[in-house]
């Protein structure tokens, strides 16, 4: 387990209007995905239905892990990735969910998309819980 006091997990790779594609940065090297403690959470890189927070110039999307895989990194398989050297890179499916300001308010939908090379941060507690705030406030849990 690797105790992070960054939330930086990755960079995006591909971004389509339904799906992004992000390689996993593992500190240290190592293969496969790392298991990182976060806010006193243990949380595993790349598990399905994790959200993460993609960071760019002034604006940040909402993403969820749809899927999860590891691939040997060369130039034919994996765009984007170091080159030469033989090894492995996690890298992760993604789902936009919306956007969210720098005041936590989050709303559904993209309009401003982000471009490879994006970081890619797993999302604090606080962020998550911005996600599900206005059911909150009508009661619902």
């Amino acid at each position: 387990m690797t105790n992070v006091d960054t939330t930086l997990i990755g960079r995006l790779l591909d971004v389509s209007e339904n799906q992004m594609r992000a390689a996993v940065e593992r500190k240290g090297g190592g293969m496969g995905f790392p298991v990182i403690e976060l806010d006193g959470d243990r949380l595993a890189v790349g598990q399905i239905g994790t959200y993460v927070i993609i960071r760019q110039e002034g604006f940040q999307v909402v993403a969820m892990v749809l899927s999860a895989g590891q691939y040997e990194t060369s130039p034919d398989r994996l765009p984007g990735t170091e080159k030469g050297g033989s090894g492995y890179c996690g890298v992760m499916n993604l789902v936009p969910l919306g956007e969210m300001d720098a005041q936590l308010n989050f709303q559904r939908g993209i309009v401003h998309y982000p471009i490879p090379g994006a970081e890619v941060h797993l999302a604090r507690k606080g962020e998550v819980d911005a996600l599900f705030s206005r059911h909150r406030a009508l009661g619902y849990e």
